[in-house]
Formats: C-alpha cells, sequence, structure tokens
C-alpha cells in the first residue's frame, strides 16, 4: 500500500508536497495521534476545514479512478505524477 501525499498548489508558487511518512507531527501538540496515517488524516482533515474555500479533489487515492485518468495501458503506480500533473491543470483551468 503506498503512502499518501497531499499536492498543494497556491497560484503561481511552488507546489507544496506533504507526504504522510516524511512529516513530523510533534507540532500537533495534544491533537498528535499515535500512528502516521492517523496524524495525516486529521492534517488533511484540518486544512479541509480551516480553507473551506479551497478546491479539494480526491480521485488520486482510488487506484480504479487513478487508471481511469491515465488512460488504458498505463502503470498507476509508475505514472502517479502524470496524473497528477493533468489534474492540477484541469483544476487550474477550472478557475
Amino acid at each position: 500500500e503506498r503512502r499518501k501525499h497531499l499536492y498543494l498548489y497556491a497560484g503561481q508558487h511552488p507546489v507544496f508536497l506533504f507526504s504522510q511518512n516524511v512529516l513530523n507531527y510533534e507540532g500537533l501538540g495534544q491533537a498528535r495521534q499515535l500512528s502516521q496515517e492517523a496524524n495525516f488524516a486529521y492534517l488533511l482533515g484540518e486544512l479541509r476545514r480551516r480553507c473551506s474555500n479551497a478546491v479539494y479533489d480526491d480521485r488520486l487515492l482510488n487506484r480504479q479512478t487513478l487508471a481511469h485518468l491515465i488512460g488504458p495501458g498505463s502503470n498507476p503506480d509508475a505514472d502517479l505524477d502524470v496524473a497528477i500533473l493533468i489534474l492540477s491543470r484541469a483544476l487550474g483551468s477550472l478557475r
């Protein structure tokens, strides 16, 4: 199973990449959970709650949807970066 990532796009600013297994969760203080997965879920929930106007797209979380996005014959594990680029550009054009 792949670790989870959050790609945060903010206009013309560089992309921020949050990787579940690389983040230091000590900054969560008393909200810190026992596992990386729980901490990452908490972080995502807080970002979504505090940035309610931000566009959030979870299509890359589902392997079937990911395969559909990048097309037949593609390998979702190898072509994840391509899928992220396609999705980010599509979302950017909707604004």
